[in-house]
């Protein structure tokens, strides 16, 4: 099947720390942010 113009193949979701605002690209919820340390229930998917 042809890939429409701009579409991702793999596209993976944006989780977004509520504690610090870090993004993560990932197909999974992190486990903790490297950033701040928080663990995986401190994650949310980001909206488009």
């Amino acid at each position: 099947m042809p890939h429409l113009y701009g579409e991702k193949e793999d596209a993976a979701m944006i989780w977004v720390c509520l504690v610090c605002g870090d993004e993560i690209e990932s197909d999974e919820v992190p486990e903790v942010c490297p950033v701040c340390g928080a663990d995986s229930s401190q994650f949310e998917a980001k909206q488009d």
